[in-house]
């Protein structure tokens, strides 16, 4: 519970709830609430990134796996990625930092551009 959140109505302090991007204060007392929404910088940023894996990446059958399941793409175009390191995906920055961490936690190297400050 947040302090110095205090009911309009009753004085009593407020319950928060917060469920992404939405927060909802409520009394515990009488039953007043408000909600609002407070986005991070993630959610509002408008940029389009790119994820590419960085040179040197091996073409092996666990890689090809991971960019076929990322892309949507056959194995014959996931080598050619690559081979290429070429784009293996675009997004914004809420997804694309879902796909940097799938990416880190598979132990596979690459790049995000522009610069990703996520």
């Amino acid at each position: 519970m947040e302090k110095n959140n205090i009911c309009e109505k009753c004085g009593a302090e407020l319950r928060v709830d917060r469920c992404g991007c939405a927060v909802t204060y409520t009394c515990p007392n009488c039953g007043w609430s408000v909600a609002t929404t407070e986005w991070e910088p993630i959610d509002l940023d408008e940029t389009k990134y790119e994820i590419r894996l960085a040179e040197g990446t091996p073409v092996n059958k666990e890689t090809l796996s991971l960019v076929s399941r990322m892309t949507g793409k056959n194995f014959i175009d996931s080598k050619k990625a690559i081979e290429a390191c070429g784009v293996i995906y675009v997004g914004k920055a809420r997804v694309i930092l879902e796909q940097k961490d799938f990416l880190a936690k598979q132990g596979v190297a690459f790049v995000i551009e522009p610069n990703f400050p996520y």
